[in-house]
C-alpha cells in the first residue's frame, strides 16, 4: 500500500533491482516507475522497517501518474509554491537547476548553488574499504545465491548488497552532475534546494500550512514494526550507514535526540 511505501515497509529494500540494466534506464523516471510496480518484493509488506529511497521514490511517482492522475513534479511544485511563495518551485526543485556562471544563478535560484556544490564521490580509507569487502563477503557467503541453507533474512540481506555490486556510484551525490541525471527527475534520490528553503518549508508543514494537524500527527507515529525474524536491518553499505536504523513515521523520518528530549522529525542526509 502506500502507506507500506511513505514508512519504508513496502519490502522493496533492493536499492537497484538486477532488473535495471543501465544508467540511462536508472535516469529514466517513467520507465523505473513502471518497472518498479511489477517487481515482487524482497520481504512481506510490513515485515521490516528498512530504508529504500530508490524505490521509495519511484513506487510514489507511479502511484501519483496511475492512481492520482497527475505528476510528481507538479504536486511538488505546488508544494513548494506554497511553501514557499511564486518562486518556490525553482527554490528547491527535483530537477537540476540551471548551472552557476562566473558566480551568477540563472533565473537567481539558490538551488543552483546547492547543486554545484554537491559533493564529489570519494574513495574511502583503505581501511574502511577493506571492511566494507569483508562485510559483502559475509553476507554473500551466508545469504547469496549460492549458499545453502540460507534463511529469508540472509537471502534478503545477500539481494541487497549484490545489487549495487559495481554500481554504487549511480546514488552517490555526485551522479547528479551526469548529463542524464541532469535532465532527469530521480525522486527518492535528489532535490535541490538551500538549507534555510528547506527549513522554511519545514516549518510550513509544522505550521500546518501543507497538510493538516491531523495529516501530520498521524504521518509522525511510528510505523516500526514488532520485533520477528524478519524485522532486523541489513548492515548497511557505507554510504547509507546513517540509516541502519532509522525510525520512520509516513515520509518523515523520526530521531530521538541523543541528549533526550522530544523526537525531531524531518529527514538526515546521507552525504552531509
Amino acid at each position: 500500500t502506500i502507506e507500506h511505501v511513505l514508512s519504508h515497509t513496502a519490502g522493496h529494500v533492493e536499492f537497484l533491482s538486477s532488473k535495471i540494466m543501465s544508467f540511462h534506464d536508472y535516469c529514466n523516471m517513467e520507465k523505473m516507475a513502471k518497472l518498479s510496480s511489477t517487481i515482487k518484493p524482497l520481504l512481506p509488506p510490513g515485515a521490516r522497517q528498512q530504508y529504500h529511497h530508490t524505490s521509495y521514490g519511484w513506487l510514489l511517482a507511479h502511484a501519483y501518474t496511475h492512481l492520482a492522475r497527475t505528476h510528481i513534479k507538479d504536486e511538488w511544485d505546488d508544494l513548494m509554491t506554497s511553501a514557499l511563495g511564486s518562486d518556490g518551485p525553482r527554490r528547491m526543485t527535483l530537477l537540476h537547476p540551471p548551472e552557476v556562471t562566473n558566480g551568477h544563478v540563472s533565473g537567481s535560484a539558490s538551488s543552483a548553488i546547492v547543486a554545484s556544490k554537491s559533493k564529489a564521490m570519494t574513495t574511502g580509507k583503505i581501511d574502511e574499504l577493506m571492511q566494507e569487502f569483508g562485510s559483502f563477503q559475509e553476507v554473500i557467503a551466508k545469504g547469496g545465491k549460492e549458499a545453502k541453507g540460507a534463511s529469508q533474512a540472509e537471502k534478503v540481506d545477500g539481494a541487497v548488497w549484490l545489487c549495487i555490486f559495481g554500481k554504487p556510484q549511480w546514488v552517490e551525490p555526485s551522479s547528479a552532475h551526469h548529463p542524464l541525471a541532469k535532465q532527469s527527475i530521480i525522486p527518492g534520490i535528489q532535490a535541490y534546494g538551500a538549507a534555510s528553503d528547506v527549513a522554511k518549508a519545514l516549518l510550513a508543514v509544522a505550521r500546518g500550512r501543507l497538510v493538516s494537524q491531523r495529516t501530520l500527527s498521524e504521518a509522525l507515529r511510528s510505523r516500526k514494526p514488532p520485533t520477528s525474524p524478519l524485522s532486523k536491518c541489513t548492515r548497511m553499505p557505507l554510504p547509507l550507514r546513517t540509516f541502519e536504523e532509522a525510525e520512520w513515521g509516513l515520509g518523515l523520518q523520526l530521531v530521538k535526540p541523543k541528549g533526550g528530549g522530544p523526537t525531531c522529525w524531518g529527514h538526515t542526509a546521507a552525504d552531509g
